[in-house]
């Protein structure tokens, strides 16, 4: 008897768990960082932020959506394994709300904005 109730209560906490696992990446991000030939950029993308130039990204839940590199925006498509933009498939990780766009040994790493629910 206590196997079984043991065995529900697991298998509520698991269901529980599936559920509060944010299932897509949509979503408003801003760039924190960037690396590119082995140099990052954290520190300038902040003092660019202060002059007005931002960089940011949205992803809509069908797997469109646009980057804004500064002056420059992208339309990007998305799916469980790459951001396609600029016509080039890019691979990705997210992990606690910090999205991180691999292209080779260059990366952009994004944070999503607050009061963007994890979906």
């Amino acid at each position: 008897m206590k196997y079984k109730i043991l065995k529900t209560i697991l298998c509520a906490l698991l269901l529980c768990a599936a559920a509060c696992t944010p299932r897509t990446i949509a979503g408003d991000y801003r760039l924190t960082n960037m690396t590119s030939n082995g140099r990052e950029y954290k520190d300038d993308l902040q003092v660019m932020e202060t002059m007005g130039l931002t960089a940011s990204m949205h992803l809509n839940e069908d797997g469109t959506g646009t980057v804004q590199l500064f002056q420059e925006t992208y339309v990007v498509s998305w799916n469980d394994k790459t951001i396609r933009m600029d016509g080039i498939d890019n691979t990705y990780t997210v992990k606690n709300g910090v999205l991180v766009m691999n292209r080779g040994e260059d990366s952009l790493t994004f944070t999503r904005l607050e009061g963007t629910p994890d979906k």
